[in-house]
């Protein structure tokens, strides 16, 4: 394009026209030639003309560049701009292909015309043809606007405009084109300029009417309301209304999270940037005391975004980085990761800058400064002698730069003095603090752990958790001493401070600790408040006490050399004397109960679909009963405790950081008046120490862990490494897995038992589920919860003290050899994924685990690619021309990055015609779960693809696969449950039948007898009531999730007649005869945000897996109605030999077969066939 102004060119019209096409005329290599493409620019440049006092579309031309442009990238799918060309003829041919005398098109592209979604002339009717008409008046309006907008001419923007209007008063009022157009004519417009208030209110109206009626996953969605917003914006400054910001604000809220990577880059960085200043405006407008600071977190990420969109722009990236570095300068007590950021932010600032431009010693003296501040000396100091702060520099900037010259000595002296102490001492700063966090997980029920950790809960395991790393033989008997006396209910005395002195050194301290003292000190004031107000010796007493004694430690701990050996000492004389009375608060609070017996009976309350839907049923109805509540009440602060309390529980298991700024906002309006010691408030207290000392040190168990591996492969020990990818992998589904054994066990041992455990489950359950939420619990109320405890704790004490059930409970971590029967049938390929490296970790049945480095996988970039695949997902089927290119890129990244080293190392190559290949079930961890790993390939290699190498699986982990494989045979012949419905208040007469066709398909090609199908109504209550009966299963209906916002953890349903199937519904049942589960469904094996966050496989797929089924088939995004029906047919067709058979059914690779058919098919149509997985033993 860089001719495109060329007004001179020596060819002319006519002879221009006459090359291009004569060159599409026939299908060959003379459309990619550089001479045509050349003659093409021509008449791109001419395609607007004028007449008269109008510019107009030259008709000639449209018709010829359209042709071309479809030509070309029809005869060239693979070339790089094959895309924007395809869009380009399709835009230009749709603008007069539907006209009464359109132009005929060269044969061949005529014939193809459908491969881009035009279908011909022949095929419609009247209506339809004037529809198409007026949209492709709309297409070319459309193409001229955005060329117009790109390129600067206002010609074309004038042309658009006439095109549009027309267009608008002709399409069909309410239809998605008529608000398209109503978009595009606003944008125009503005464009133009609007010459007066009634102009500006028009483009408003204009864009208002589009934002409502224009679908997010529009192309056009994000600029039209991005505009809105930023117009809106506008106004409201003027007119100084907060109401009018607001609504920008969330216009422009809109945009950024609707763009797509179709989205103008600079038009995208424009909104995120107006969008921070709006963020910034509405912060300041409601004052410094009652501002919400996620507002200003929001706003420096919308600048951070506008700086990465603007790389290459020179002049507007510029802008964003100073914006941003102003932003930053602002936040107070910046931490070290903001403080590289400034530096970094005033270092591109620097390169951006002309050496001789006036500013630039001035910013040199900045940069460098951050970087000192920064503790990057030796980069400050290469600019502090560099030629902008030398001799001919100004004399005030010399003399500011020998300050922080001076400074950077100072920091290098303390620096090393820090090290020597810290060798001193016998620290390493590179080892993470473990502990606490998995206790608070255990006791929130969402951590696992063995018997040893499970010895750590009680509370002479907090010893251990301080002791760890002890050098004292002294030390270390006076550590199991202590551990056992505590445990009887003793407190050992501890021995000399002289014998116990030369240990301290190695000591690490108390994970977790607080370390901002801004918190610690609200931490510790409120803390006070409730001690002057608890029950002297209670529970509660006792509770924030240890808490006020770790926040005191904490403070004692900034200080270096004796003094913190000194502080070690003085806090375990006086954490020693508590722990002993907090064991005795606990045996007074939980008479009866045993040593371990609170942590017992959350494990074994529930399964981990029932705790995470616990965190959300919380969460939910706290906040419902808040926006219940008025102002300064008790009921309101009953509320605050506990939706804060929900919070902190969410952010300890791997949550967000809103999360816990928003907990930490309810804390403090719910502890402002503790006159009433409520025992919710001291548990809230309690939980928000935990919360805030794991927030400083950004500890979570997944990065934790993450680390831990990295480093163990580091080292070569692949086998630790296994166990510990293994101890994280979704780790409540493990425990549910355990679990479910140990009931079935209890059940077939001791019968009468296991009727009082149910009992005391379900007495415990009702307890918890009488919790008021909008008020605090009465005495009888708290009693009656405790009471309950007790009783389960002691059915768990009687389960335990038999020898066959004495691990009720308790998890026991896999070794690599337990593991190894998972890997019988093929390998398990899992993935450690941290900021030092990336590494895929394979368990085969034989041999060592095989360690296989990633190099190519950045984490950066796998957040970006699972980012961008979680928004294409659930549009590309329906906007295959917009979105298939980029999932073919998501394939082709999982392939290079991913996939494709594992494969070579496991030997795995492209079989021939009749080779049974080998199986794979993949184990993915953190980001890569829910990316589509099974269906990677190269699309321009052949043999470089996972499905011409492999079968694949998916397993959330190696336990649950385990159980799949040790389940009992399902019984011969096959016994079907068919269900299929319509969503409830949504009915299709037309979808539904065509779901009621699909089981009738499914039964016929399987050849059942009556007495084979179990029938149900297709509600909630009549699939529970018989899904028992089935081996079975398969459902034609929606999945998704139901609307519980971003808080959900289990929002996966199945849509029914009269409601949804959910999740924990599912999982809730105890399935024995359940074989195989088909889900022809969208969405089965989608996670939600929640789940993900929380490093859990958890959706109404694993949740079939859970309840005892062995395999699953589902599909990761919403297939069509044709495309879902015409695999399964496929599916029962060949497996249908297989039903009459003693062995387990063969759906991985009858499922492969199918989705291979498919594949050929379509073979660069990924979306319409690469969704389909097999998930189980």
């Amino acid at each position: 394009m860089r001719d495109f102004f060329v007004r001179d060119w020596p060819n002319d019209r006519d002879d221009a026209l006459r090359r291009v096409a004569a060159a599409v005329a026939v299908e060959s290599s003379a459309l990619q030639s550089a001479e045509i493409d050349e003659h093409a620019t021509y008449l791109l440049q001419h395609l607007v003309t004028q007449r008269g006092d109008t510019w107009q579309v030259d008709r000639d031309i449209a018709v010829t560049l359209g042709s071309f442009y479809l030509g070309r990238s029809l005869s060239a799918p693979g070339q790089p701009d094959t895309a924007v060309a395809r869009e380009q003829g399709r835009q230009l041919v749709k603008s007069f292909l539907y006209a009464a005398d359109a132009p005929d098109l060269p044969a061949w592209v005529t014939a193809r015309l459908g491969e881009v979604g035009l279908p011909p002339r022949e095929w419609l009717g009247e209506e339809d043809l004037s529809r198409e008409r007026w949209s492709g008046v709309l297409a070319l309006g459309g193409f001229l606007a955005s060329g117009g907008e790109s390129l600067g001419l206002a010609e074309w923007l004038m042309a658009s405009r006439d095109l549009l209007e027309t267009a608008y008063d002709q399409l069909v009022e309410g239809s998605l084109d008529k608000a398209v157009a109503a978009g595009r004519l606003g944008v125009v417009l503005a464009d133009l300029g609007a010459g007066s208030d009634d102009d500006l209110q028009r483009i408003l109206d204009l864009l208002e009417q589009a934002r409502s009626r224009v679908p997010a996953e529009h192309v056009d969605y994000p600029g039209v309301v991005g505009l809105l917003g930023r117009l809106l914006c506008q106004v409201a400054l003027a007119r100084r209304d907060l109401t009018t910001l607001d609504e920008a604000i969330a216009c422009l809220r809109e945009a950024v999270a609707a763009a797509t990577y179709l989205t103008v880059r600079p038009v995208l960085a424009m909104t995120y940037g107006v969008l921070s200043d709006a963020l910034m405006v509405r912060r300041g407008a409601v004052g410094q005391d009652d501002a919400d600071l996620t507002i200003e977190d929001e706003a420096i990420d919308a600048l951070r975004r506008a700086v990465d969109l603007t790389v290459g722009v020179p002049a507007a990236r510029r802008i964003y980085l100073d914006a941003l570095h102003q932003a930053l300068s602002l936040v107070p007590f910046p931490s070290t990761e903001l403080r590289d950021e400034m530096s970094d932010v005033l270092c591109a600032l620097l390169e951006l800058t002309e050496p001789d431009d006036a500013a630039y010693p001035e910013l040199t003296l900045r940069a460098a400064d951050a970087l000192a501040s920064a503790g990057r000396h030796d980069e400050a100091m290469a600019l502090l002698t560099g030629p902008a702060l030398g001799p001919d520099a100004d004399a005030d900037l010399r003399a500011r730069a020998d300050v922080v010259r001076g400074r950077m000595t100072n920091d290098r002296n303390l620096d090393e003095m820090t090290a020597q102490m810290t060798a001193l001492l016998g620290q390493d700063d590179d080892t993470p603090e473990q502990g606490l966090m998995q206790v608070m997980l255990e006791m929130l029920g969402l951590g696992q752990g063995d018997e040893e950790t499970r010895f750590a809960q009680d509370a002479g395991g907090m010893v251990q958790g301080f002791l760890a790393g002890s050098t004292s033989p002294a030390m270390d008997d006076f550590i199991t001493r202590t551990v056992h006396a505590i445990r009887a209910g003793e407190v050992s005395p501890a021995p000399p401070a002289d014998e116990l002195e030369p240990g301290l050194p190695g000591l690490p301290g108390l994970p977790g600790l607080v370390r901002d003292p801004q918190v610690r000190d609200e931490l510790k004031a409120t803390g006070q408040a409730l001690l002057e107000v608890a029950t002297p010796g209670s529970m509660e007493e006792v509770m924030v006490r240890s808490r006020l004694l770790a926040l005191d430690f904490a403070e004692r701990q900034s200080s270096t050399g004796q003094e913190d050996v000194a502080s070690k000492m003085r806090f375990l004389e006086e954490f020693l004397p508590l722990l002993g009375q907090m064991q005795d608060a606990l045996r007074t609070t939980y008479d009866g109960m045993g040593p371990g017996g609170l942590v017992l009976t959350v494990n074994a309350s529930g399964t981990a679909f029932d705790k995470l839907g616990l965190l959300d049923r919380y969460i939910a109805e706290s906040r419902k009963a808040l926006a219940r509540r008025g102002p300064s009440t008790e009921e309101r602060r009953a509320c605050l405790a506990h939706l804060a309390l929900a919070l902190f529980s969410r952010f300890l298991g791997g949550g967000r950081d809103d999360e816990y700024a928003e907990a930490v906002a309810h804390a403090r309006e719910a502890l402002t008046d503790v006159r009433v010691p409520h025992r919710e408030l001291f548990a809230l207290f309690s939980t928000w120490v935990l919360a805030a000392g794991f927030r400083g040190t950004g500890q979570h168990p997944t990065p934790a862990a993450a680390k831990t591996v990295a480093a163990q492969i580091a080292e070569g020990d692949a086998f630790s490494a296994l166990e510990e990818i293994e101890r994280n992998a979704s780790a409540m589904l493990g425990q549910d897995v355990a679990m479910r054994r140990d009931i079935a066990e209890m059940e077939a041992i001791d019968p009468e038992l296991h009727r009082e455990y149910v009992e005391a489950v379900r007495l415990h359950r009702k307890q918890l589920a009488t919790d008021p939420y909008s008020r605090f619990l009465t005495s009888t109320e708290e009693k009656a919860q405790i009471d309950a405890q007790i009783r389960m704790a002691k059915v768990i004490q009687r389960v335990r003290a038999s020898d066959e059930l004495s691990r009720f409970v308790t998890e026991v971590p896999l070794s690599v050899d337990a593991m190894r029967p998972a890997a019988r049938d093929g390998a398990v390929v899992t993935f450690n994924l941290s900021e030092l490296r990336c590494d895929a970790v394979v368990l085969r049945h034989e041999g060592d685990p095989l360690i296989v480095s990633l190099p190519e996988l950045r984490l950066d970039d796998l957040r970006e690619t699972a980012a961008r695949f979680r928004v294409l997902a659930p549009r590309v089927v329906s906007a295959p021309s917009l979105y298939g290119k980029l999932m073919r890129d998501t394939l082709t990244w999982l392939w290079d990055k991913v996939v494709g080293p594992v494969l070579d190392d496991l030997g795995h190559r492209s079989g021939g015609a009749g080779t049974s290949l080998p199986r794979v079930w993949w184990m993915p961890t953190g980001l890569l779960q829910g990316l589509p790993l099974h269906a990677a390939e190269r699309f321009d290699e052949v043999g470089a693809a996972a499905l011409d190498r492999v079968v694949s699986s998916y397993t959330p982990n190696v336990r649950t696969l385990l159980h799949g494989l040790s389940l009992p045979q399902a019984q011969r012949p096959v016994r079907l449950l068919p269900v299929a419905a319509t969503r409830n208040g949504h009915h299709d007469e037309r979808e539904l039948q065509n779901f009621l066709e699909e089981v009738a398909e499914v039964e016929a090609l399987l050849r059942l007898g009556p007495e084979q199908v179990v029938r149900c109504d297709a509600t909630v209550e009549g699939v529970l009531e018989v899904i028992d009966q089935a081996s079975l299963a398969h459902f034609a209906c929606h999945a998704g999730a139901v609307d519980n916002g971003a808080d959900s953890l289990v929002d996966s349903v199945l849509f029914l007649a009269n409601g949804e199937l959910t999740a924990r519904d599912v999982a809730d049942r105890r399935l024995s005869l359940g074989e195989l589960a088909y889900l022809s469904v969208c969405d089965a094996a989608v996670l939600s945000d929640g789940a993900t966050a929380m490093g859990e496989v958890v959706h109404i797929g694993s949740a079939f897996q859970a309840a005892g089924f062995r395999q699953t088939i589902s599909t990761m995004w919403p297939l069509l109605n044709q495309t879902a029906r015409e695999a399964s047919s496929a599916f029962y067709a060949e497996m249908e030999p297989h039903t009459v058979v003693d062995a387990p059914l063969p759906a991985a690779r009858v499922l492969h077969d199918v989705v291979q058919e498919l594949r050929r098919a379509n073979p660069l149509r990924a979306e319409s066939w690469a969704g389909l997985v097999h998930s189980g033993a």
